[in-house]
């Protein structure tokens, strides 16, 4: 299983590196680690606390652990912040919130709460809003400076190339030219960047695996962890 990117020539010409990271990928992937025992170290203060929450519970649904999650959550609009994110979110369009959704509830009922943002409804979509808005403030926004910090200061791939850049990415990356590899049994097939390019997303809360958007037709991102050789056990974030 894994994941095979082609570039041509332009897309190497293209691809960016974040400096910071994206609230609404950052907001995504904690949803999965709030779900998770893995890091323990790193986040078991941080799940304490924000399990007390009501936000995040009720994002569950829309973020399981495992398997996908709608690509509607991570809009590329969150470079301009939370707020521009959120909005982007709400903005998606009828005939995709029930795509990606149906896609989301294959294997189990959609809830009703499920069901009405499937369709639009008004009051399910400003409620999604609501929560979003809320798990931010409460789980993320208190440590959004460390974070920050965190992820400016040990996002790996610094080299002075692309190719550099690409083959530094992390240990489950491959570049050989002019495919990176992504191993793992989350991603899968081929993405071809046809002239696209590639935005690098360095993530505090992405945790062992880099992951993509699951519709390869969006705007081609590849969200990998920060370096964690340095970390000791502590107090979370």
């Amino acid at each position: 299983m894994g994941l095979r990117i082609h570039f041509s020539n332009h897309d190497l010409n293209r691809v960016t590196v974040d400096d910071e990271p994206d609230p609404m990928w950052e907001l995504l992937l904690s949803l999965h680690m709030l779900q998770s025992d893995d890091g323990a170290d790193v986040f078991g203060q941080w799940r304490n606390q924000v399990h007390r929450t009501v936000h995040g519970r009720r994002l569950f649904r829309l973020a399981p652990p495992r398997g996908y999650s709608p690509d509607f959550l991570t809009p590329a609009e969150a470079t301009h912040g939370v707020t521009a994110g959120i909005d982007a979110v709400l903005a998606t369009p009828r005939t995709r919130l029930r795509a990606e959704l149906t896609q989301l509830t294959t294997l189990r009922n959609p809830s009703t709460w499920e069901r009405g943002l499937a369709n639009g409804d008004r009051a399910a979509v400003h409620e999604l809003g609501s929560t979003l808005r809320g798990y931010h403030r409460d789980a993320l926004a208190p440590h959004w400076p460390h974070l920050t910090k965190r992820v400016s200061a040990r996002r790996v791939g610094r080299g002075t190339t692309t190719a550099e850049v690409l083959a530094t990415l992390h240990p489950k990356v491959r570049w050989t030219a002019p495919v990176l590899e992504l191993a793992g049994d989350h991603v899968t097939g081929d993405l071809h960047l046809d002239g696209r390019g590639l935005r690098l997303i360095p993530s505090f809360f992405c945790w062992r695996s880099p992951t993509v958007l699951a519709d390869h037709r969006l705007s081609p991102v590849l969200v990998y962890p920060i370096d964690r050789a340095q970390d000791v056990p502590g107090p979370a974030l």
